[in-house]
């Protein structure tokens, strides 16, 4: 089950519907048999919070999706919340073009504290895209059966290690897969790298960083998911990747999405801060 949350915004209500507003109680409305939409009437922050996770509490392995004024809320709200992350990581060599001038003269830092086909498939898509892919993991002995099959298939070396002071320290172009603040603080890290982040984890306080952290993406859906969104009176409310992340999971089709812009953690980075951070030789 899938629950969108939005506050009460303009919305035709029915006459029992009018009743419950006033009485403070949540709405529920059904989309379909996987998804519903919960709308909240005018309530103190807390009371929000309380009374949200008390009623997802009834659809325990439901997925959550937040508007984008309920964002704020995302920390305290007890369920498993799409954060468009499965977009974002589909997205990725559109991320590297836009960041980067010539993608084959780079070399790319993968951050990986444990062992993860994800890893090692990225690994294997970019080996002969780029000069050299660097794996910076704790599970050093898991990684060099990839290294090894890598080089066996392809004679492409890459990087398995976990050097705290070397192994980023001239990494400018840096996947992080599951790393939070506190394990990349732990690392000297290249002030001006660019690190696109696919954890759950939001990275915003790495000591000294001076460069860009691509948090999340924001794209824009093809006609026919728009319309389906706005039939559904999701469109608008809600963040785009996120939408399309709740109706197809993790069949992601490139075709259906256009990249429109890299998030960091002030919002849109901008195309001048791109420019002014490319990383190129």
């Amino acid at each position: 089950m899938t629950i969108y949350i939005k506050d009460l915004e303009n919305e035709k209500l029915t006459f029992l519907e009018k009743i419950k507003v006033k009485l403070r109680i949540l709405l529920i409305r059904q989309i379909d048999d996987n998804r519903k939409v919960m709308l909240l009437p005018n309530l103190e922050n807390e009371k929000k919070i309380i009374k949200i996770n008390k009623k997802i509490s009834k659809y325990p392995n439901s997925k959550i999706v937040l508007s984008k004024k309920l964002k704020k809320y995302e920390n305290q709200i007890e369920n498993n919340i799409i954060k468009g992350k499965i977009v974002q990581k589909a997205m990725i060599h559109k991320i590297l073009k836009l960041v980067t001038t010539n993608l084959k003269t780079q070399d790319i830092y993968i951050l990986s504290k444990k062992y993860d086909l994800d890893v090692v498939k990225l690994s294997q898509q970019y080996i002969e895209k780029v000069k050299t892919v660097n794996i910076v993991t704790n599970e050093i002995s898991k990684y060099k059966k990839l290294e090894e099959q890598i080089y066996n298939e392809k004679g492409i070396l890459i990087t398995i290690t976990n050097n705290k002071k070397k192994s980023l320290k001239k990494a400018k172009l840096i996947i992080n897969m599951d790393f939070n603040n506190e394990e990349i603080n732990k690392y000297n890290i290249c002030r001006n790298s660019i690190i696109i982040n696919i954890s759950n984890n939001k990275v915003d306080k790495i000591t000294a960083f001076e460069g860009i952290i691509v948090n999340n993406v924001q794209v824009e859906l093809d006609e026919q998911l728009r319309n389906l969104c706005i039939n559904d009176g999701l469109y608008g409310f809600f963040e785009n990747s996120e939408l399309y992340e709740s109706l197809v999971g993790e069949k992601i089709q490139n075709d259906k999405i256009r990249l429109k812009e890299i998030v960091g953690n002030n919002g849109i980075i901008s195309f001048n801060e791109i420019q002014n951070k490319l990383v190129y030789k």
